[in-house]
């Protein structure tokens, strides 16, 4: 395993199958919507050509508009609500059909998770969202019996009623020393139009190569503001991993200077505490501007601190 402060990277080695995988996270950078990329590479180690099929994704994918209690306490009955649109396309838009609370307005939710994978640039794969297709009878995807049966057959269909996947399929043959990767991207759009807008933009190797450049450059102008060079590579990583928490909590403080008027906004933050932790109510929005609530006491801790790192912060 590789971690760096702008991705993660998975290897493995399977001497027996001659066989080598790796998988690369990031996160999308400057774009309207926020999605996680993923990056499988499967390397044929081997002096003879193999022939494989191959599935790659996500186990459980969670329709937009869930809420952290309902998914603890109404995991069945709220899967009466999942919809999944634009499967024909490859594409599938994961979210409820409606409003869920015992309210007198109910309200049509157009936002959703997508999910889509390329191999080659412009060609979506097919994509599998009833797990049961994959595992049956194993519903804790200890083992995909349905996959490994010989006479796999693809169904890019969902019956409902069940906690959906997200597993795009390929059949690939690999040359000795020879490379093959599937590339996938999940995130949030704000409706079906707009995630079929950006795919063909999206589904090519080279947009992915340079944002995932982008997204390292992006990362790396924020902890230089922290740059510290001593005897220690540690203590010099270890000081811009700090900061790089810190920005996390409270924001980067960035100066919009205008008819001789000064403003202060902080970027790249986030609600303060733990996504995990039940106690605390995030709203992450694929915006530009990403907001949430409770963030006014996290920016005041920083404070004596940024001054260090901006000084036109003063005191405001």
């Amino acid at each position: 395993m590789s971690i760096t402060p702008y991705d993660l990277t998975i290897y493995e080695k399977n001497k027996t199958l001659h066989m080598a995988c790796k998988v690369n996270y990031f996160t999308l950078p400057n774009e309207p919507i926020g999605a996680l990329i993923r990056v499988l590479t499967i390397k044929n180690l081997g002096d003879k050509k193999v022939d494989m099929e191959v599935v790659d994704g996500i186990p459980q994918f969670l329709p937009y508009e869930l809420t952290n209690e309902v998914m603890k306490n109404m995991s069945r009955t709220i899967e009466a609500w999942y919809r999944i649109d634009n499967l024909e396309n490859n594409a599938p838009f994961y979210r409820l059909y409606t409003t869920f609370q015992d309210v007198t307005e109910v309200k049509v939710i157009k936002e959703g998770h997508f999910y889509f994978s390329f191999e080659e640039d412009n060609k979506l794969l097919p994509v599998i969202v009833d797990t049961t297709l994959i595992f049956y009878p194993a519903d804790d995807f200890s083992y995909p019996f349905n996959f490994v049966k010989g006479d796999f057959k693809v169904e890019s269909v969902f019956y409902g009623n069940r906690t959906p996947s997200a597993f795009s399929y390929s059949p690939v043959s690999i040359l000795p020393n020879e490379e093959k990767m599937i590339i996938s991207i999940m995130g949030r759009a704000d409706s079906v139009e707009r995630l079929n807008s950006i795919i063909k933009r999206y589904t090519k190797k080279e947009f992915i190569e340079r944002k995932a450049k982008e997204n390292e450059i992006l990362i790396r102008s924020i902890i230089d503001n922290s740059f510290v060079y001593s005897s220690s590579k540690e203590f010099n990583s270890y000081t811009k991993q700090s900061f790089l928490n810190i920005i996390l909590r409270g924001g980067l403080p960035i100066t919009l200077e205008y008819d001789r008027k000064k403003d202060i906004i902080y970027l790249f933050s986030r609600k303060h505490g733990d996504l995990e932790r039940d106690y605390n109510f995030f709203r992450l929005e694929a915006n530009y501007f990403s907001q949430g609530n409770a963030n006014y006491r996290d920016i005041n801790q920083n404070r004596r601190n940024d001054i260090y790192f901006n000084p036109k912060v003063d005191y405001f």
